[in-house]
Formats: structure tokens, C-alpha cells, sequence
């Protein structure tokens, strides 16, 4: 019996630690995502910052050397696609 008290008191202690948290963060009161919420933002920003990236890249390197690239980049993409 007392070890199972001890562990009733200390899930009652975890649990006012978490809420106590929740309380101190605003944005947790709030928060109903789906994981398709996270999913979609995870890519928005992945893909974000490669697009905004790629005009800067390709001008230092040159109309050459970029067009090569984005080539390489193409037939490595369909390389691996036909692998699956």
C-alpha cells in the first residue's frame, strides 16, 4: 500500500509541475494541432529556405556551373526514383 501511495503522490506532484508549466507558457493553452499542422509547417519551412537559397547560390556561381548543378541535381532525382 505505501508504495502505491508513493506513486500516487508523485503522479499528483508530475501532473502540478505540467500544469504549472502550461500555465507559466501562454502558447500551450491554446495548442490543438493535428500532426499534420506540424507536418505541413515542418516542409514550408525546409522547402522555404531552399527556394529563397537558390537564386543567391546560382549567382555566385555562375550561369555555367549552377546550370550543371541543377543537371546533376535532376538526374540524381530520377536515378533514385527508379531505384523504388
Amino acid at each position: 500500500m505505501e508504495v502505491e501511495t508513493a506513486k500516487q503522490q508523485h503522479d499528483a506532484s508530475s501532473a502540478a509541475k505540467a500544469e504549472a508549466l502550461n500555465d507559466w507558457l501562454p502558447i500551450t493553452k491554446s495548442r490543438h494541432a493535428k500532426w499534420w499542422y506540424s507536418a505541413f509547417h515542418n516542409v514550408t519551412a525546409m522547402v522555404g529556405a531552399g527556394i529563397l537559397g537558390l537564386p543567391y547560390a546560382m549567382s555566385q556561381l555562375g550561369w555555367f556551373v549552377s546550370n550543371l548543378l541543377l543537371n546533376f541535381c535532376k538526374k540524381n532525382r530520377k536515378i533514385t526514383e527508379e531505384i523504388d
